[in-house]
């Protein structure tokens, strides 16, 4: 019997692991070509065919690398040539379909807006591809902007004079604003969630993603000669491969893992909850299988009479979790976390 060997598995069908999925597929990637460079070879996979190219000398050996990949192709594919020929299978324990996690924990806390900015996105062919697709789509009205982070770009010699004060970059106590030119403002707006969940649609359709997930939760990884796993390969002999074993029993095998599972892991509960407990706190794991507020809160609320929920946790999915309860009439909420509230504009600083 004929055993598979994957050239890339992806564990985890996530945004990550779509952006790697995708990135496989794509032959030009803006990570690596410059947008002068991306441009060109566009115009040269869109003209192939038609007309005598003759790259420039410096660009010769890259360009007649594009330009014969791509006159194997049809023009009106916009598959990425390089990476056709990568086999790829995706596993994730939460459902057959791309971002079944992701989609059900956002409908879950009721999240109508991402807070990355537009730039934030798994399709690797272009950087403004996910606004761009708002601007195709007409879309941009549904877009909020983050306030307060664009603004004047700091000079080198303001920059110097503010680290030389202690109030800049470098220094323990720098809190410094964000301070971001005004030409990259189309940048920081926050999409929609069904505007980012169309756009991995769109992804998916261009690089023929859509059917290499299935529905699996990893037991076991191991790595090794293909003889110790009982495998046979006709012809030179293979390098080391992945054997990677289900829950279910099947088992897969790859030359390269890739784990795109998040934090993952198990929910970690003070102690163990009995039944009744159970009745009135959960992890924040297990919300998108469940009602969000328990039976007897929910009575209180229709009820009118004071309720009181409590949320361990000080970060983003706290103050989500913290934000649905007052949506939902939840009088007080209390936040226990171990430090200080800190609330910031961007998860990390731009570059």
């Amino acid at each position: 019997m004929s055993v598979t060997i994957y050239d890339v598995l992806i564990i985890g069908a996530g945004p990550a692991g779509l952006a790697v999925a995708a990135r496989l597929r794509e032959p030009i990637p803006s990570s690596v070509f410059t947008d002068a460079e991306h441009d060109r070879y566009q115009w040269i996979k869109k003209h192939s065919g038609r007309m005598n190219l003759r790259p420039r000398q410096r660009d010769a050996q890259r360009s007649k690398c594009s330009a014969t990949c791509c006159r194997n192709e049809n023009r009106d594919n916009t598959t990425g040539c390089d990476g056709e020929g990568i086999n790829i299978k995706v596993l994730d324990s939460s459902g057959p379909r791309w971002l079944a996690s992701w989609k059900s924990n956002f409908a879950a806390l009721g999240i109508s807006h991402l807070r990355s900015p537009m730039f934030f996105h798994p399709g690797p062919r272009d950087r403004d591809g996910l606004l761009a697709f708002t601007h195709e789509t007409g879309r941009c009205g549904e877009c909020v902007e983050i306030a307060n982070c664009v603004g004047k770009s700091m000079s080198k010699h303001r920059r110097k004079k503010k680290i030389a004060r202690g109030h800049g970059v470098g220094s323990s106590s720098a809190k410094v604003a964000l301070e971001i030119d005004e030409r990259d403002r189309k940048d920081y707006f926050t999409p929609t969630s069904d505007i980012f969940h169309d756009y991995c649609d769109s992804v998916l359709q261009r690089y023929s993603l859509e059917d290499i997930v299935e529905q699996a939760q990893v037991a076991s990884i191991d790595f090794g000669p293909p003889d110790e796993f009982g495998l046979h390969v006709d012809g030179a002999p293979e390098t080391n491969v992945f054997k990677v074993v289900t829950f279910g029993g099947v088992t897969k095998y790859a030359k390269i893992v890739v784990l795109a599972i998040g934090a993952g892991g198990s929910p970690v509960m003070p102690r163990h909850l009995s039944p009744v407990d159970m009745e009135g706190a959960c992890h924040s794991t297990q919300l998108p299988k469940q009602t969000f507020l328990s039976r007897s809160v929910s009575d209180k609320i229709l009820a009118r009479k004071p309720t009181t929920v409590v949320v361990v946790g000080g970060g983003l999915t706290a103050a989500q979790i913290a934000d649905k309860c007052i949506r939902n009439g939840v009088r007080r909420v209390l936040m226990i976390m171990r430090s200080d509230v800190k609330c910031t504009l961007l998860a990390q600083k731009p570059n």
